[in-house]
């Protein structure tokens, strides 16, 4: 009998074999692939995350000696791992200038030089149907790499109080220095951070009044004078101030528990504002004159502020507190003020 030109049934087991060896192997590409295009997301979502805590503890070397940041980009990429990865991932952190060269490993202290992180996380995982193709891996490593950088922020519209900078008030009695002149440059005295000073007071026994003789100063800010100035380490300029005691604030302010524009009087407390620091200094001595009232200011500094009264406010010295928005460069171990934190890769 003519059984025609038909395949053979042991050609058609041939071939489905071939078939079925390619099919899992297209299978295997495909979803391994996938998990491994997953370890790469979970990769740079942690390494992101890991800069960013990074940079920020590299922040708090301009109030705390001996920072280092190995255990805090260790530990958050511990607590993020990948579902899949056969280990805990391996890091490798650096800490770099703002032109992103390497400048020590990050198990050492922040260096003087240093102003961000960069950070790589890697892990191996298994893999699932590759592994069952003739000289398939077994495993697969995925890796991904950021940085993050501590970066300037153009502050304006600060207010509304001013703070000397020396032999300030203490809420709790006494006086200390917020800033101290250190080989020719005003750096943050880090005793002062958490301690809480009289910024605002109706008797001028209560604050020091940084040489200004007006006996109506209270600590007030012209902030609608002040709204677009900026200070800082070679920005210092004069800021204008206002007798008696009104005060408001004119600008929001963008970072945790920020203090919003329009509030004024009493209703000022429990928020964060950035307030000039004003210095006695013989080369710039405050200005009274007329209406053209002013005082010599050298930055900004973050403090949480506290009414105690309908005219009386107190504020708590924060360090490193970081503001939403963008930044410049040039950031040093000491520089005080308020911070932005920025992934730059």
């Amino acid at each position: 009998m003519d059984r025609g030109e038909g395949a053979h049934p042991a050609q058609i087991v041939v071939m489905f074999a071939l078939f079925a060896t390619a099919l899992v192997g297209a299978l295997g590409l495909a979803t391994d692939l996938g998990i491994s295009f997953a370890g790469r997301r979970a990769m740079q979502n942690a390494a992101d995350a890991a800069a960013y805590a990074g940079a920020r503890k590299v922040a708090k070397a301009a109030s705390t000696a001996g920072v280092s940041v190995q255990t805090e980009v260790s530990g958050l990429i511990s607590n993020n791992g990948y579902t899949f990865a056969s280990a805990t991932p391996t890091v490798a952190c650096a800490y770099v200038t703002d032109a992103d060269a390497a400048v020590g490993d990050c198990s050492a202290t922040v260096p003087a030089t240093a102003t961000g992180v960069k950070v790589t996380v890697t892990e191996t995982h298994p893999t699932f149907f590759l592994r069952v193709v003739p000289g398939g891996p077994e495993t697969a490593t995925t890796s991904a790499t950021a940085t993050a950088h501590v970066k300037i922020p153009g502050l304006t519209g600060a207010g509304p109080f001013i703070v000397c900078a020396t032999d300030t008030v203490l809420a709790a009695g006494g006086k200390m220095n917020i800033l101290n002149k250190v080989s020719g440059s005003w750096q943050l005295n880090m005793d002062a951070v958490g301690k809480t000073f009289n910024i605002h007071e109706p008797s001028p026994s209560q604050f020091n009044k940084c040489g200004i003789g007006s006996s109506k100063y209270k600590g007030i800010a012209d902030s609608d004078a002040n709204k677009n100035l900026t200070a800082g380490p070679g920005d210092e300029k004069y800021f204008a101030f206002k007798e008696g005691d009104t005060a408001s604030i004119s600008v929001s302010v963008p970072g945790i528990q920020g203090c919003q524009a329009g509030t004024s009087g009493k209703d000022i407390t429990n928020c964060v504002a950035y307030l000039p620091i004003a210095v006695i200094d013989a080369s710039h001595p405050p200005q009274e004159t007329g209406s053209d009232k002013k005082i010599w200011t050298v930055g900004f500094a973050a403090f949480l502020i506290t009414a105690d009264g309908a005219n009386a406010h107190t504020g708590k010295l924060l360090a490193d507190y970081i503001v939403k928005g963008s930044g410049s460069s040039g950031w040093t171990t000491t520089y005080f003020g308020p911070v932005v934190i920025k992934l730059t890769k």
